[in-house]
């Protein structure tokens, strides 16, 4: 019998739904049932995991669905403390238990959007990847402070490469860092801190060796600890979007993307109080 038999059969069906959760070189796979099951390779665990509704329609084909989880598993402890540092993308594959072909198809495919907690439970907001391929992309806005992404070839187009210096971190305490050789260096607040596994944070706040990051790097203080002398960083400057950095700092002033030529009053102050 082939898939399409045992789904459209009264009794000979048992559809087994499996998971597969990939988030960057970390990959979890779960199984709607109570025991493993081997397919495609590989082997699927059992987990207390519970979709919501599926809609395949011509009217919502790009339709969002919430996948329910234990908070104490090991992919929903990836997302609780600190921020992720790679898309978690999730594809449900639909399988028959009893199927000695072991056939398996692809049921729906996604990224993880969300990650509210409510009590014991995960909920996982999962949008469609039609959904994120037709998602219009952030436009330019009009602004005195420039727009552009700091290092953008084709619009900033400083060399953010060849401003990296290489240093050492050797202490680590949530978002707070310590780089000796930082205390010599210009200011850092915009800039960022890349750790060995490639993980990469904005800094917030520069002061003398304490580095102040967004957000803190999960893996930092383990690197820290296992390396005589500290763990090897990569620091990058960065920018405030100011004509003035653009100008003085890095000799850009070409390439500055904002509008200074707009006032700092706004010239219906005065007339709006008369209109009303």
């Amino acid at each position: 019998m082939s898939y399409l038999d045992y789904e459209e059969s009264a009794q000979d069906g048992t559809p087994v739904l499996l998971y597969e959760f990939i988030q960057g070189a970390t990959t979890w796979r779960f199984c709607s049932i109570s025991e493993d099951i081997s397919r495609s390779g590989s082997l699927w665990s059992p987990l207390a995991i519970l979709p919501g509704k599926f809609v395949a329609s011509q009217d919502d084909p790009r339709a969002a669905i919430t996948i329910k989880i234990p908070r104490t598993c090991a992919l929903a402890m990836s997302f609780l403390g600190v921020v992720t540092d790679s898309e978690t993308t999730v594809t449900i594959f639909r399988t028959h238990y009893s199927d000695p072909d072991q056939e398996v198809v692809t049921y729906w495919s996604g990224v993880v959007a969300a990650t509210p907690v409510d009590g014991n439970v995960m909920e996982l907001s999962c949008e469609s990847l039609l959904s994120t391929i037709h998602q219009q992309g952030l436009q330019i806005p009009y602004s005195r402070t420039c727009p552009y992404g700091f290092g953008t070839v084709g619009r900033c187009n400083v060399d953010t490469e060849a401003l990296e210096v290489e240093a050492l971190a050797t202490a680590c305490a949530g978002s707070a860092v310590t780089v000796p050789d930082a205390a010599e260096m210009d200011d850092l607040t915009w800039g960022t801190l890349r750790a060995p596994d490639g993980s990469e944070r904005m800094i917030l706040t520069h002061s003398g060796a304490t580095l102040t990051l967004m957000w803190p790097i999960r893996t930092l203080p383990s690197a820290i600890a296992g390396t005589p002398g500290g763990a090897p960083v990569i620091l990058t400057p960065g920018c405030d979007h100011s004509f003035t950095m653009c100008r003085d700092r890095y000799n850009n002033a070409g390439c500055y993307g904002g509008e200074m030529g707009i006032p700092a009053q706004n010239p219906m102050a005065a007339i709006l109080p008369i209109l009303e």
